[in-house]
């Protein structure tokens, strides 16, 4: 099935030069699936394979964007990881 919605990228992402092309869009990814307190729970290999990279970059570049200050990942009670949009 094809994905029905569209992915925003706010310029401060957009521009940042210390992010890679990858990174911006998996930020998109992320933002275009947040429900409305900012935040999802795809797992990397839904992401991989959304986008048609492999885990390992998926993996990388969440870091990268958490290291950059643009995502926050966290843990709920049951272990599941979540994304939270930096906005």
């Amino acid at each position: 099935m094809e994905a029905q919605y569209y992915a925003l990228l706010p310029a401060h992402v957009r521009y940042s030069k210390n992010l890679s092309a990858t990174e911006k869009l998996l930020y998109a990814e992320f933002a275009s699936m947040a429900d409305v307190k900012g935040c999802c729970s795809p797992t990397n290999k839904q992401i991989g394979d959304a986008l048609g990279v492999k885990v390992r970059k998926v993996s990388a570049s969440i870091t990268a964007l958490e290291n950059a200050g643009f995502i926050k990942t966290f843990n709920d009670e049951y272990g599941s990881r979540y994304i939270k949009i930096a906005l």
